[in-house]
């Protein structure tokens, strides 16, 4: 039996880029006419890049999202109302 050795950060970067491939191919499928604007989606994304409940990786530690899917729906929600 042959021993292989796994580089950690090589699968940690291998599932982010298939979560990031994943993340755009949802975003895809929602429909224009069910996107928020422009403006409201950045307004959106300012206010999640200060919030405490912002996780490095993209994701709301409030409810795990990925904050770039969840800002893009015009009927979504803040989990913490800050929008």
């Amino acid at each position: 039996m042959e021993n292989k050795r796994f580089c950690r950060a090589c699968e940690l970067l291998q599932q982010m880029m298939s979560d990031v491939a994943n993340i755009q191919s949802y975003m895809d499928a929602i429909a224009p006419e069910d996107r928020a604007s422009d403006d409201e989606q950045t307004r959106r994304l300012e206010t999640c890049k200060t919030c405490q409940h912002r996780l490095v990786d993209g994701t709301c530690f409030a409810c795990g999202c990925y904050i770039a899917l969840r800002t893009l729906p015009k009927h979504s929600a803040c989990p913490k109302k800050k929008w």
